[in-house]
Order: C-alpha cells, then structure tokens, then sequence
C-alpha cells in the first residue's frame, strides 16, 4: 500500500474532523484536550477524541484507537506529505522553466516557417529568359503555371510543359502587342 492510501484510510478511519484543542479546568486542574470543532449532534458539545476523567482511581486519559493511531503517525504523515508537496513544487518549478524555454523555442519555429514560406513562393516561381544572356521574360508563380497547365491541358490532346507555356506566354505578348510590360522582371541595368 502507497503512503499516500494509508494516509487516507487512517483519516477515513478516525474521528472525522476538524478537530480542535479544548483547555478546561476540573478543581485545581487545568487540562488540554482534543475534540472535535463541532458539536456532537447527541450531545450537544464538542465530542472528545482525546479525553481526560478524574476519579477514586486516578486520572484517565482515553482515545479511540483509530484517533491513535493518526496521532500517533501524524508526525510521519505529515514529514512525507511535506516532502511530497516540495518535491512536486520543484517539478512544476521545472515544467515552468521547460514550458517557458518551450514558449521560446516555438517562436523561434514560427519565425522559421514563415521564412520558409517565403522561401518557397520565391522558389515557386518560375523564370522565362527572352534573350540567352538571361535579361527580360517573365516571373510567374507556380499556382498560376498550374491553372494555366490544367486548363492546356483541357483543350488539348498533349502534355505540356514550362517551354509551351513560353511560347504561348511570348506569342500572346508579340500578338498584343505588349512587350516590355506586363508579368515580367523589371530591368536592372
């Protein structure tokens, strides 16, 4: 049995409580005893857990055996449930600091993916060079590619790949009319 459930049936198995301490005074006597912070509902005054009686034949003490049995391993009970408490502080302690470094550490994430993100529409586009030295053409976005791709496609019995959509792309410049404008990269000389 875990310390823990012994705990729990010791209490379950005592005067439930709250208990208090009761001074009083019988003769020249002044006494501590222990009872419970409630009235007992047949008496009417605080029932007794540790108890005191004067008599022909001395002084008595009584306890229940269950009260004992709690007192007595109170001080063990409440050595182990200190040290529990502390040792589970010190966990939460350190699940902060890990919950924190975590905090941190996903930002750090985010910053990442979004470059990454970035990172991958420039990558995502695509570049078409008019001249061999690689000046002029356009830069298109790989979505537009595919929309473009897919309707081609639609229209026509054959594949289609990134130099038919130049050609479409430069035909459709020359037939408008519209070279140097248009979804190109800007000169930079």
């Amino acid at each position: 049995m875990s310390k823990q459930e012994e705990i729990k049936q010791a209490l379950a198995a005592a005067t439930p409580g709250p208990w208090a301490i009761y001074k009083t005074t019988v003769g020249k006597c002044e006494e501590t005893l222990i009872g419970t912070a409630y009235d007992h509902p047949q008496l009417k005054a605080p029932d007794n857990i540790v108890g005191h009686a004067c008599g022909l034949g001395g002084e008595f003490v009584y306890i229940r055996d269950n009260d004992a049995n709690l007192i007595a391993k109170a001080p063990g009970y409440i050595a182990y449930l200190l040290a529990e408490n502390e040792r589970l502080e010190k966990r939460n302690q350190e699940l902060d600091e890990w919950s924190t470094e975590g905090f941190e550490e996903n930002q750090k994430l985010v910053l990442e993916v979004v470059r990454l993100r970035k990172e991958l529409e420039e990558a995502r586009k695509i570049k078409f060079p008019r001249q061999s030295e690689g000046e002029g053409g356009w830069v298109i976005d790989y979505k537009f590619l595919e929309r473009l791709g897919v309707t081609m496609l639609r229209e026509s019995d054959h594949t289609i790949d990134t130099e038919d959509i130049e050609l479409v792309l430069l035909t459709l410049e020359i037939a408008l009319g519209q070279e140097g404008e248009g979804n190109h990269e800007p000169d930079r000389s």
